[in-house]
């Protein structure tokens, strides 16, 4: 069974997710979010935005170098290796 047929199995007569269908507290206080993350090119300096609402210009071009949509919990960090590390919570 595919993952948007689990999900329509879920949804109630309207479209809408059912609260029933949820166990009690399992539903996230969380607000979305989009994260952007820009990279200096001079100095490869890593910039992260929080709360970023415009993801392009007036000629379509992206304003930022990467975008993650997630939640307003999240957390990001570069650890010792260079990688990005992403918490939640």
């Amino acid at each position: 069974m595919s993952n948007a047929r689990n999900l329509s199995l879920l949804l109630n007569s309207s479209g809408l997710l059912s609260s029933e269908d949820f166990a009690e507290g399992a539903v996230s206080t969380t607000a979305g979010m989009i994260h952007g993350f820009d990279v200096d090119a001079g100095t490869g300096v890593l910039t992260w935005t929080a709360g970023v609402d415009t993801l392009y210009d007036g000629n379509f071009n992206h304003l930022n170098d990467v975008a993650i949509v997630g939640t307003d919990d999240m957390t990001f960090s570069v650890d010792g290796n260079g990688h990005l590390i992403m918490t939640i919570g």
